[in-house]
């Protein structure tokens, strides 16, 4: 198969809070006005900031984890979503060489970065630097020499002075000086206790991506960023080793996706398409009855405990649900759809609010984040994801926990921390329902799409 020879670039950054999001939006916003044809990507397993990219370029930005997916898959993903774009722009994650274990390149953008054979662009908080600037570009060009360290846009400086007073120090670093980006109040994107504010919440995002376009003309060499991102060397292809089944006979899978739920990887539609499912969207908070003919129901994760009272108002629609499961039609559900389908939902107010009633007990919001990071489940019993010991990847991150009311419980999952090895029982499973905290990438397994697709048969 031939090369793909698709310009490129990674985005990172010393730190988290560096402003890789801001930059990112502001070129992606830019590139699109120009006219050009942008695959947005997004290293690990952050939903929020992929949303954001497709806002801003009007086309899904697809996940690039190598924990959740093994490497040559998060490869031909890339190749598969990037195919018909004249440019790929990979915004990283925390710091370049943060990875899921401290000292290990595993997980981190600089993985991405040698993967994809990338150029890395870093982005820098310069807000309070001087020279000190250049130590820290050399030190991140030189700390890995599979990394290749290409250009810098310096972030949220006071303006046209301090840019100036700073290419002295960064000049024969090696590096493509690209521009800056002012400190701006303008620039703010509001956040949530799991991330960025979601593009599907309030529409604060258009005006701001207008902006971020407009100081992107003005602050950045983006010849510059596309003279550094058409450098990329060819991307070696290889066969497609995702292939899935498709059965006989197709299933309409009803999808919530609404301002409650709208977490989901765009790949894990991508494969349950493919696998024989046509998406039919739904509103847990707007619509009386699940999509006609609905064979399963997917209910991602969001916010359910920011629409609690609406969610509990929709009497119908919870109806509805509790007759799919009583008809022995299966139901997946996660995080925020875990949280839906219990009998009640405590918000930070400390008010109950009745949901759905199909998982024994409640969950109950909190001030700490109660999980977070990569975790390995095993099945513990036969579920729509596979028989009892099939062994899956996800991640967790959530500030509620789970009250059950009564036991005993039929946990779904045996969970072991990735971090620190800490195991746990979780998630709910009975008949053909599974509910879990457990965020899954349908990637990660070449025969999760399909048993999910045929457990829905």
């Amino acid at each position: 198969m031939a090369d793909l020879r698709l310009p490129r670039v990674v985005m990172g950054a010393p730190g988290s809070h560096s402003g890789k999001t801001t930059v990112t939006l502001a070129i992606l916003a830019c590139l699109k006005a120009s006219g050009r044809i942008v695959a947005p990507f997004k290293v690990g397993p952050d939903y929020i900031d992929p949303q954001l990219h497709a806002r801003a370029v009007d086309r899904p930005s697809y996940n690039l984890d190598t924990y959740l997916v093994p490497p040559e898959r998060v490869a031909a993903s890339f190749r598969r979503a990037s195919r018909d774009a004249g440019l790929a722009v990979i915004e990283g994650v925390m710091g370049l060489f943060d990875g899921a274990h401290p000292g290990a390149r595993g997980g981190s953008t600089a993985e991405i970065a040698a993967l994809l054979r990338a150029p890395v662009i870093l982005v820098v908080d310069a807000s309070g630097m001087a020279g000190s600037v250049a130590a820290l570009v050399q030190g991140f060009r030189t700390y890995d020499p599979g990394i290749r360290l290409a250009g810098v846009v310096l972030n949220r400086l006071g303006g046209e002075g301090h840019y100036r007073h700073l290419l002295p120090a960064l000049e024969g670093q090696g590096v493509e000086i690209l521009g800056y980006l002012p400190k701006d109040a303008a620039l703010f994107i509001p956040e949530r206790q799991l991330g960025l504010l979601p593009a599907s919440e309030e529409d604060r995002v258009t005006p701001l991506l207008g902006r971020l376009s407009e100081l992107a003309r003005r602050y950045l060499d983006l010849d510059g960023l596309l003279r550094i991102a058409e450098s990329a060397p060819p991307l070696e292809e290889t066969t497609d080793d995702v292939r899935l089944p498709v059965p006989e006979k197709r299933i309409r899978l009803a999808w919530a996706q609404d301002e409650a739920f709208h977490f989901t990887y765009p790949e894990n539609l991508d494969l349950l398409r493919a696998a024989g499912a046509e998406i039919v969207p739904f509103s847990p908070l707007r619509d009386a009855e699940l999509p006609e003919g609905s064979h399963g129901v997917w209910i991602g994760g969001g916010f359910p405990e920011l629409f609690a009272a609406p969610l509990s108002a929709n009497a119908s629609l919870q109806r509805s649900i509790r007759r799919h499961a009583e008809s022995g039609r299966a139901i997946y559900a996660e995080c925020g759809g875990f949280m839906y389908l219990c009998e009640w939902l405590e918000d930070a107010n400390g008010q109950r609010h009745p949901q759905v009633g199909l998982i024994p007990g409640g969950t109950r919001m909190t001030r700490t984040l109660q999980q977070f990071g990569y975790a390995e489940a095993t099945l513990a019993r036969d579920t729509l994801l596979g028989p009892a010991g099939t062994v899956v990847r996800g991640h967790r991150f959530h500030y509620s926990v789970y009250v059950p009311d009564r036991g005993p419980i039929p946990w779904a999952y045996r969970v072991r921390r990735a971090s620190t090895g800490e195991e746990n029982w979780e998630g709910y499973s009975s008949g053909r329902v599974l509910a879990t905290y457990l965020h899954l990438h349908l990637a990660s397994d070449t025969g999760l799409a399909a048993r999910v697709v045929q457990s829905c048969v």
